[in-house]
């Protein structure tokens, strides 16, 4: 008699198919890892380019600012000795303001 034999179809390693599939998984999160990293990168550069928009926009206004107060305290020198001016004298007929000592000399 003949041993019986039963044909068997060799199976593959049980985790053989789930190769591809993590790959594609790693693939997929790998995209989405680039694609977050291109929008933060993007909304970085959108709040880089409001800061340099407000940074002049602020160096603008203290600059004029500056401007106004230099400007301000130049009004409360005397134009000669460039002293405070205290009990300011106006000159007639030109309309300078000199300080008391100045225009009494």
């Amino acid at each position: 008699a003949h041993p019986q034999h039963t044909h068997t179809t060799p199976t593959a390693h049980p985790h053989a198919h789930t190769q591809p599939h993590r790959n594609s998984i790693y693939e997929a999160m790998h995209q989405q890892e680039v694609e977050m990293y291109k929008s933060e990168n993007k909304l970085m550069r959108e709040k880089l380019t409001h800061l340099q928009r407000n940074s002049k926009i602020f160096a603008k206004l203290t600059g004029g600012l500056v401007g106004f107060c230099k400007g301000a305290i130049a009004l409360l020198r005397c134009k000669l000795c460039d002293g405070e001016l205290r009990n300011p004298r106006l000159l007639s007929p030109c309309g300078h303001t000199l300080c008391e000592t100045c225009a009494s000399k």
